[in-house]
């Protein structure tokens, strides 16, 4: 399956086959689906990254904005009660203008991937189905906000954390 509408011929392949892992940061991943919190909080972790997970969008932002500095990256589902993925990814940008956010959904339509394009995210991407899938994009974000930067890599310990 594709990550966006917009990924086929673009040379965006893994080269290893495997799942790309992480460096210690720290991700908000908010979805409305706790199994899927769950499932992808354990993967990313394995993956070596630290991990916030939530379920409330409001929660996750209670959460975001008591130490926004503190996230290296969100991942967020676009369509989830109480706040929809746009007007949650608009919030985090009003807290910390630099946070890179992903965006999934379960179906991707053109009108909800230029909304996600508005905003000057990641286009909308499905929502990714085993831990490869998964690492490869959060690593995609991370990687391209370090390039903006100039960074390199950081490198800490892991830690995981489910909020519900």
């Amino acid at each position: 399956m594709a990550n966006s509408p917009h990924d086929e011929g673009s040379g965006n392949t893994r080269s290893n086959g495997g799942a790309s892992e992480g460096y210690g940061e720290h991700v908000l991943y908010v979805d409305d689906d706790a199994p899927l919190v769950y499932l992808f909080t354990c993967i990313l972790e394995r993956l070596s990254y630290r991990v916030t997970g939530c379920t409330d969008p409001i929660q996750a932002l209670e959460i975001f904005r008591s130490n926004p500095n503190a996230f290296h990256a969100v991942v967020s589902d676009l369509l989830m009660p109480g706040i929809c993925g746009i007007d949650f990814a608009q919030e985090l940008r009003r807290i910390r203008p630099d946070i890179p956010i992903l965006m999934t959904s379960g179906a991707v339509s053109p009108k909800d991937a230029a909304a996600v394009r508005s905003l000057d995210l990641p286009d909308l991407v499905l929502k990714p189905h085993g831990a490869d899938e998964l690492g490869k994009l959060v690593d995609d974000l991370l990687r391209r906000e370090r390039a903006k930067r100039g960074h390199s890599a950081p490198h800490s310990g892991t830690k995981a954390a489910f909020q519900s």
